[in-house]
């Protein structure tokens, strides 16, 4: 995801190769999956205060993901070798991120947008997607929060290696993700795409419904697949949030 003025270098080969495109590959669904898998299994998804710190440890070493969503197909394109030249085109450029900074800017969007302050709920539901679809902020990329595809508001793109579903099965192709100036304008874009598509999903926020908020956006056809995997992991990382020190920055509910 997007804006340029300069042509950024691409960002260097990351640690683990795993793509969230529909289902997890790279690496492997086998290691990604017993990632992902331990923070339902060790003592029962809703079980025991067991179980909290096991959920913590993994959401904490989950490997950064890519582009899980789906903009409307007019605003998807895989990226042929001609568009390297393009003055359009633009390869990702790595804007890391801390914790508390997304969650500061998570907030200010959600009361931009929505004309509404934030909850530490609203905050935790909307930090844990982000986490996941970032690595924590390690790997994220031209300020983008969430793996939008296509443009952003001013045009800006970026090209990424992601794998895509098709007939054949899973194939390897570059294609276009929405690319911000600013950190602002990032999360902005990422409140408004939820306030214009997926109201339930804003809605299920609001409640600190992690779980709501991935089937609501699921039931809108944000996922290519089912992503169950996907969403024990954002419901384990808003939990997290919630009993961290980062909510108490944010009004209750």
């Amino acid at each position: 995801m997007h804006v340029r003025d300069v042509k950024w270098p691409a960002a260097p080969r990351r640690p683990s190769e795993s793509r969230w495109s529909g289902r997890l590959t790279g690496l492997g669904i086998g290691v990604v999956g017993g990632v992902v898998g331990g923070v339902v299994a060790l003592a029962g998804w809703l079980g025991e205060p067991a179980a909290h710190a096991s959920e913590a440890r993994a959401a904490r070493d989950l490997p950064a993901v890519e582009a899980v969503t789906e903009a409307p197909a007019a605003e998807i394109e895989a990226a042929s070798d001609s568009d390297e030249d393009s003055p359009a085109t633009w390869w990702k450029r790595p804007t890391p991120m801390d914790p508390a900074d997304a969650a500061r800017h998570l907030g200010n969007a959600w009361a931009d947008v929505l004309s509404e302050r934030a909850s530490a709920k609203v905050v935790g539901v909307l930090w844990a997607q982000w986490a996941l679809e970032t690595g924590r902020g390690r790997w994220m990329v031209d300020y983008n929060f969430a793996g939008l595809k296509g443009r952003a508001p001013d045009g800006g793109s970026a090209l990424w290696w992601t794998w895509e579903e098709t007939e054949e099965g899973s194939r390897r192709v570059r294609s276009r993700f929405r690319a911000y100036a600013t950190p602002e304008a990032g999360a902005r874009d990422y409140i408004d795409m939820l306030r214009r598509r997926y109201p339930e999903a804003v809605d299920a926020a609001r409640r600190g419904d992690a779980a709501g908020f991935i089937q609501a956006l699921d039931r809108r056809g944000y996922f290519t697949e089912a992503p169950k995997a996907y969403g024990r992991a954002v419901l384990s990382l808003s939990r997290e949030f919630m009993r961290g020190e980062l909510s108490s920055r944010f009004p209750d509910a």
